[in-house]
C-alpha cells in the first residue's frame, strides 16, 4: 500500500513511528541528545506536511493521505513536551530511581521465595521417601501374612497371630492416610471447626480407653486427673479435641516405655460466654533437646532420623496437632529435658453449654432402650456399593449381625430395588448408600428416593472425611454418614440405632 503513495506521504508514514520512538526515549531518559534528535524529527515532519498534497485519484489513497495529513498535527503537542522536559527531569529521575528500588525489592522477594520453595521441596522430598517406607512396611506384613493364610496350613496360634498382624498394620496404614489428608486439608484452609456440646470427662475416658492396650503392651502407667472446675458440658469440636489428645497422649505413651504418663484437665474462666479447656500431658520418657524442640512442630520433620527408625511415624502428627489447636483458637506449649521426659500443655477456647449430662447419652439411650436386638428384629437392609470386595465384606458382617441383605452395584439399581420393595409392601428398614458409584451416584439416588416419598433411614458410606462431606450427604437427604473403612462395630451399631421391631409403613400406606 505504501508503494502506491506519493513520496511525501510515504516518507511521513515511515517517519511517524520513528518520531514516536524518539519521543518516548527522550521523555523517559531525559537525554539532551535524544531531545535534539526529537526536535529534528519534528522539523522534518513539518516540512513533509507542507509538501503533502492529496491530489490522488484512488479512493483508498485519498483516505490514507487524509489520515496522514491529520497525524502531523502532533508536533504542536510535541513542542509543549519538549519545553516541559527540562522541568520534569528531576521527577523522571525520581521515578526511575523508585522503579529501580522496586525492582531490587522484587528480586530480593523472588530470591527469598525460591529459597523457601527449595527448602520446602527438600523437606517434602525427604517426607515422600519416608512416607513411601512407612506405607510399604505395613503393606509388607498385610500382603505377606495374607499370602501365608491363603496358601499354607497354619496352626490356630499362627493363624491368630497372622490375622492380628494384618489388622494392626491395616490400622496403621489408615492412620497414616488420615494424617496426610488432615495436613493437606489444613494447608489448603479447608478445615472446618464444629461448635457443638460435649463432655470433657467422657472424651478423656474415651481417649484413655483407646490407648490403654498400647500402654499396657509398653508397660506404661496412665493416670488421669480432672479438676472439679471442669464443666460437665462445653461447646467446641469434640472430634478435633479428641484427635489432639490422641496425638499428644499417643506420643507420650510411645516415648515412655516402662514409665508413667499423667493427663490433667483444668478449666479457666474467661467471661460469661466460655473459657479455656486446659489439658496437660506429662511423661517420664526420653525427652528432647533444644535443637529437637525447634523441629518439633515443623511438618515432615521428627526429632532425628533414629526416632523414625525406632518409633516409626511420619513427622506429621504434632504439626497437625499444633495447627488444629490454633484453628480452635488455642495454643500449644511444650517443655522437655533429655532423659527426664516432656510436658505438653494445650489450651483450647470453648463455650459454655447449658446441657447437663445425666447418665447415658442420647445415642446410648437409643441403643439400649429404643432399638430392639438385631436378632429379634431381623432387619431388612439394602446395601448399595460398587466395589465387589467391599460389598461382600459389609454384606457378610450385616448377615452375621442378623440382617437380611439385598445388594445393589450402583445407584440406579438401588433406587429400583427400594421402590420395588415399597410396592411389594416389604420396604427396607435401612439403606446403606455408597456415594461414589457408576451409572448413578449416591447423591442422585438419595435425592430421587426422597422425592418419591422414601422416609426410611439412608446412611451414606463415603471415602471422604470431614464436616463438609457429611453436610453434603445430609443435604442430599441422608440420615447420617460414615467414612470408609466401616468396621464391624460401626455396622452393628447402625443396625441397632436405625432399625425397629415393627416394620416401617410403606409409602403407599400399606404396613410392611
Amino acid at each position: 500500500m505504501l508503494k502506491r503513495l506519493p513520496p511525501p506521504c510515504r516518507a511521513l508514514a515511515l517517519g511517524l513511528p520513528i518520531a514516536v520512538g524518539w519521543l518516548v526515549a527522550a521523555y523517559v531518559t531525559g537525554s539532551p541528545w535524544l531531545v535534539l534528535g526529537l526536535a529534528a524529527q519534528v522539523a522534518w515532519m513539518r516540512e513533509l506536511r507542507k509538501q503533502l498534497s492529496c491530489s490522488l485519484n484512488s479512493k483508498d489513497e485519498k483516505e490514507i493521505c487524509r489520515a496522514l495529513s491529520v497525524l502531523p498535527e502532533a508536533p504542536v503537542a510535541w513542542d509543549q513536551i519538549l519545553e516541559d522536559l527540562p522541568a520534569r527531569r528531576p521527577e523522571i529521575a525520581q521515578r526511575i530511581e523508585a522503579l529501580g528500588q522496586h525492582l531490587q525489592a522484587e528480586r530480593a522477594e523472588h530470591e527469598r521465595r525460591v529459597s523457601e520453595l527449595e527448602t520446602n521441596l527438600g523437606e517434602e522430598t525427604g517426607f515422600l521417601a519416608r512416607i513411601s517406607h512407612e506405607i510399604r512396611t505395613p503393606l509388607t506384613s498385610i500382603l505377606g501374612y495374607s499370602d501365608l493364610l491363603m496358601s499354607e496350613e497354619m496352626d490356630d496360634e499362627s493363624r491368630r497371630h497372622g490375622l492380628a498382624t494384618i489388622h494392626r498394620n491395616g490400622e496403621f496404614a489408615l492412620a497414616l492416610l488420615n494424617d496426610i489428608l488432615d495436613f493437606a486439608k489444613i494447608e489448603s484452609d479447608a478445615l472446618k471447626i464444629e461448635q457443638i456440646p460435649f463432655d470433657p470427662r467422657k472424651l478423656a475416658d474415651d481417649v484413655v480407653d483407646t490407648l490403654q492396650p498400647e500402654a499396657s503392651r509398653l508397660n506404661v502407667r496412665l493416670q488421669v486427673q480432672i479438676s472439679p472446675d471442669v464443666p460437665d458440658s462445653v461447646v467446641g469440636d469434640p472430634t478435633r479435641v479428641r484427635q489432639v489428645l490422641l496425638n499428644i497422649l499417643g506420643n507420650a505413651v510411645k516415648f515412655a516405655p516402662g514409665g508413667e504418663v499423667r493427663i490433667e484437665f483444668r478449666f479457666l474462666e474467661a467471661g460469661s460466654q466460655g473459657g479455656l479447656l486446659v489439658i496437660e500431658v506429662r511423661d517420664t520418657g526420653i525427652g528432647m533437646s533444644e535443637e529437637q524442640l525447634q523441629l518439633l512442630f515443623r511438618p515432615f520433620q521428627q526429632a532425628d532420623v533414629s526416632t523414625t527408625r525406632r518409633f516409626g511415624g511420619t513427622g506429621l502428627g504434632l504439626a497437625i496437632t499444633k495447627r488444629l489447636v490454633e484453628a480452635m483458637e488455642g495454643d500449644l506449649q511444650v517443655k522437655s529435658s533429655v532423659g527426664k521426659g516432656s510436658a505438653f500443655t494445650v489450651r483450647i477456647a470453648v463455650g459454655k453449654s447449658e446441657e447437663r449430662n445425666e447418665g447415658a447419652t442420647t445415642s446410648q439411650i437409643l441403643l439400649q432402650d429404643l432399638a430392639p436386638t438385631v436378632a429379634d428384629s431381623r432387619p431388612k437392609v439394602l446395601l448399595a456399593e460398587d466395589s465387589r470386595d467391599g460389598r461382600r465384606l459389609m454384606s457378610l458382617i450385616l448377615q452375621k449381625s442378623g440382617a437380611e441383605v439385598e445388594e445393589a452395584s450402583d445407584g440406579k439399581v438401588a433406587v429400583e430395588a427400594a421402590l420395588r420393595s415399597e410396592e411389594d409392601g416389604t420396604p427396607f428398614d435401612l439403606i446403606l448408600m455408597d456415594m461414589e458409584m457408576p451409572v448413578m451416584n449416591g447423591y442422585e439416588a438419595v435425592r430421587q428416593l426422597r422425592e418419591k416419598g422414601w422416609s426410611g433411614p439412608i446412611i451414606a458410606i463415603t471415602g471422604h472425611t470431614g464436616i463438609e462431606e457429611k453436610q453434603r450427604c445430609l443435604e442430599a437427604g441422608c440420615t447420617d454418614a460414615l467414612a470408609k473403612p466401616v468396621d464391624r462395630a460401626q455396622l452393628t451399631n447402625l443396625l441397632k440405632r436405625y432399625t425397629v421391631a415393627s416394620r416401617r409403613p410403606s409409602v403407599s400406606g400399606v404396613p410392611a
